[in-house]
């Protein structure tokens, strides 16, 4: 009988750390559409919590490496390429509670006239955007760490919008390109760098005969907000 009870806790002990090894083990997925056919792009990112990092590719396709915990749902990946306006949907529901690492790997075609939309419960984001043949960039975060890096040489003028709620923004910008920076923060400091105080917003000196031109609109809640120009 003691045998038989003894084997009867070892395998339930055994059974307890292989369910805990799963649960704490990541899968890692890809997926890739071919963006050949398009010439604009609206890129929609939808994230409940985690990290996330988006760059240009070079590639004339959409890429995406998702790392999630085994128990958790890997996010919805769609791609609409039936017109010359591609649309790009990465979604995951409110309602799942992730158990595990939640962290996302985005590569976007730098041939494709952009429109970029994130919306971000909490997290991380991590922005190499400069390559890109960007139109409109919008980021929402609720709470977390932006890092929005935007250095290249733009083909065409485009705005920049960011919202934070508590956390830290740092932006950095090309200064061979005109800049306007609106920045507005509840509860927290705004650093600058590289631009000037004009007419309630902070310009470099090219802003005015620029042909090419960036304007960023930060606005955040509780946190610090960092501009820089290089």
């Amino acid at each position: 009988m003691k045998t038989i009870c003894a084997l009867l806790i070892a395998v339930l002990l055994l059974s307890c750390e292989k369910r805990h090894a799963q649960s704490g083990a990541v899968v890692t997925t890809e997926k890739k559409a071919s963006a050949t056919k398009a010439e604009m792009l609206r890129a929609e990112i939808d994230m409940a919590a985690g990290e996330l990092s988006i760059e240009g590719g070079g590639k004339d396709e959409v890429a995406a490496v998702f790392h999630t915990g085994a128990e958790d749902p890997v996010p919805n990946f769609k791609f609409d390429n039936t017109s010359f306006r591609a649309r790009l949907v990465i979604d995951q529901r409110k309602s799942d509670s992730l158990t595990g690492e939640n962290r996302w790997e985005l590569s976007l075609p730098n041939n494709l006239s952009t429109d970029l939309f994130v919306n971000m419960g909490a997290g991380e984001a991590k922005l190499r955007l400069g390559s890109l043949d960007l139109r409109n960039v919008s980021l929402s975060i609720g709470a977390g760490k932006v890092s929005a890096d935007f250095l290249g040489i733009p083909k065409r003028d485009y705005d920049v919008k960011i919202r934070g709620g508590i956390g830290e923004c740092e932006v950095i910008l090309p200064r061979e390109v005109g800049i306007r920076a609106e920045a507005r923060g509840g509860i927290g400091s705004i650093d600058v760098q590289g631009l000037e105080r004009r007419n309630g917003a902070y310009e470099n000196s090219e802003f005015q005969n620029a042909k090419v031109k960036i304007r960023l609109d930060v606005q955040g809640g509780i946190g610090e907000i960092r501009i820089r120009t290089r």
